[in-house]
This record gives structure tokens, sequence and C-alpha cells, in this order.
């Protein structure tokens, strides 16, 4: 019987080293809540935020139902779109601060828009000047 002792420090929010630094994936966990039956959808704070290159946007949906991001300048006016099929074990995507075209955005105030069937949550995310 071989007996091993691990030490694990977090390093980001899903990864973990041991001490022989190296790296190994304890959970594939998004730090999601898990969502419940009366709640089909749950978007988290985008990070970094404010943003400078890019920003992670983590979201978890009921499995198998039709997912719309969208992000949106203060006006309401679409910057950039994606769609995605909930697996219900949470989800992320990373905006690299470009719109529809390719084209870099703006510095400035912009909203993050999850929606799925009739529910839709909405964060905020600041783009600073890279």
């Amino acid at each position: 019987t071989l007996t091993w002792w691990v030490k694990a420090e977090a390093t980001l929010p899903y990864e973990r080293k041991s001490l022989d630094t190296k790296t190994f994936l304890v959970s594939a966990s998004l730090g999601l809540p898990e969502t419940q039956p009366g709640q089909p959808l749950i978007l988290a704070q985008p990070f970094p935020n404010p943003m400078k290159s890019q920003s992670m946007i983590r979201f978890r949906g009921e499995s198998g139902a039709p997912i719309a991001l969208l992000i949106l300048d203060v006006q309401g006016r679409l910057v950039q779109r994606q769609s995605f099929v909930a697996t219900g074990n949470g989800q992320e995507w990373r905006w690299n601060g470009q719109d529809l075209e390719g084209r870099r955005t703006s510095p400035g105030i912009y909203f993050v828009k999850v929606t799925t069937g009739s529910t839709s949550d909405v964060k905020r995310i600041v783009r600073l000047a890279p």
C-alpha cells in the first residue's frame, strides 16, 4: 500500500498545485452555485472587472436549454453575441473586448446579458484602455 501526502494551494479558482509543483485538476467547478428547478439561470460577475483586454464570463442554465449571451453598450446597442446550449454544469466564455466585426471596443461601461427562455440576468463590466 502506498500513501501519498499532497498539499493543495489555490492558484486560480479551479486549479491547484502539489508540493512538487506538478499541476493537477481537483475539479472543474466554475465557482457557481447549483441551479435549482425554479432557478433556470445563474450569471456570475465577470472577472477581471474592470478589464483591459479580456474578461471571463461564467454562467449556468438548466441542461439542454438554449442560452443567448449578449454584450451591450450603455445605449443598449449590440456589441457581441454568442449562443450556447446549457450543459447544467456551468459554462464560461472569454470576451476579448472585440465587437461582432472583430474590432476592439472603446473603453467604457458594457453590460453582459444572459437569457434562457423568459429569464435574463445582467452584469455590468467596465472596459479600460489597454
